[in-house]
């Protein structure tokens, strides 16, 4: 960790920031797996950091939300999402400084993402029985339908909306959510 500065410079030097980018972007790959994940995360920052146009800051974001569900800091990974969502998608400005074909792969995996990571975090609440997760899961599927309005998934994440809102004895709500799967018809 001492001597990341000197590569940074070494790099800054003598490479350019898609060497900077994908040197530093190991280096926390390295931290992570060595199990230094606090190390890890302020590396994927700095890769954000120095170098934000490169694809290595997309995956830096990607390695972050990891993180970030991992520590179970659920409210900061909800932030990052819509973070990413924004100022990753084919409109960016990081966009245009990338291929498209890579911008639409990133954009499609930040979709999936927003999705997968409440419905992980549901399944442990299911599995743990514990409230703080289903909330957890809640917003993350409140964020999904917000950053996706009219996304294919959005008849189940209503009823997994419905069904926390239910497990909560809150039926008023649960049924608004189900009214609304119901409003769809056979579609």
């Amino acid at each position: 960790v001492k001597d990341l500065p000197d590569a940074i410079d070494f790099y800054k030097k003598h490479g350019d920031r898609s060497d900077l980018a994908r040197m530093i972007f190991f280096l926390g790959q390295t931290f992570y797996e060595q199990g230094q994940k606090e190390i890890a995360l302020d590396t994927y920052k700095k890769v954000i950091k120095l170098t934000p146009r490169q694809p290595e800051a997309y995956n830096a974001q990607v390695e972050i939300m990891l993180i970030y569900h991992e520590k179970k800091d659920f409210d900061t990974l909800w932030k990052r999402i819509e973070h990413v969502h924004k100022n990753y998608s084919e409109e960016s400005k990081w966009a245009k400084f990338n291929k498209k074909d890579f911008v639409k792969k990133s954009v499609k995996k930040t979709r999936e993402l927003a999705l997968y990571y409440p419905k992980k975090i549901h399944i442990a609440a299911q599995k743990f029985n514990k409230s703080s997760y289903y909330s957890a899961a809640f917003n993350g599927y409140k964020l999904y339908l917000k950053l996706y309005p009219k996304d294919i998934h959005r008849v189940m994440v209503l009823e997994y909306l419905g069904d926390i809102e239910y497990l909560k004895t809150n039926y008023f709500n649960a049924s608004v959510y189900y009214k609304e799967i119901v409003s769809y018809g056979k579609k």
